[in-house]
């Protein structure tokens, strides 16, 4: 029997998680932060290093990203990047954070790819845990029913089994007639 662990106070909070990425070796500089296209203001929540400057490409749909499960109307999300070669890359499909971060080797990574499929621990409640396996982290987690309430309405929690390899791919644990764990695929990372 595997031994389940609180999730630590330093990770309740999903814009917290981004400290926690670890890029791959490519990546020399990121930033990560909240934008409104029609004013045309940003706002970063990370920054990887703060002493380097990049003049950023005016924000719009073409190189920002939007999720149902962690979207505040009407702004849109951007994620920047340097690599090595001197190249700077918008992200700008929520699935691409997966390539982002590509191996899987923290627990702040898990919990934010878990985060992106809409599932996230509630403050001050105890259903929220996780264990470790063989590169596997499983949770559980609540999973937010109606984005973007992030689990406001305490009478519509529920309650969640999920897990994340290595490779970034999140499973959640179906506990219908046949259980058993659904891969799931970028169609539920918009709450379709």
């Amino acid at each position: 029997m595997f031994q389940l662990h609180l999730i630590p106070p330093e990770y309740q909070e999903f814009w917290n998680l981004f400290k926690y990425l670890n890029p791959s070796d490519s990546v020399v500089w990121w930033e990560a932060g909240i934008c409104n296209i029609s004013n045309k203001k940003y706002k970063p929540v990370f920054c990887s290093d703060t002493s380097v400057k990049i003049t950023l490409t005016e924000f719009s749909k073409e190189n920002t990203y939007y999720s149902n499960y962690y979207s505040i109307f009407p702004y849109q999300y951007y994620l920047v990047f340097k690599t090595q070669s001197g190249d700077i890359r918008y992200i700008n499909k929520v699935e691409q954070l997966i390539s982002f971060i590509g191996v899987v080797d923290n627990l702040p990574e898990a919990l934010f790819l878990a985060h992106m499929y809409g599932y996230a621990n509630k403050h001050g409640r105890k259903f929220g845990s996780f264990c470790y396996n063989n590169g596997v982290v499983t949770f559980n987690l609540y999973k937010i029913l109606h984005p973007p309430d992030v689990l406001e309405d305490n009478k519509k929690l529920v309650k969640s089994k999920i897990k994340v390899d290595a490779k970034g791919n999140v499973y959640e644990f179906t506990s219908k007639i046949n259980p058993k764990w659904r891969k799931l695929t970028v169609k539920d990372m918009y709450g379709h």
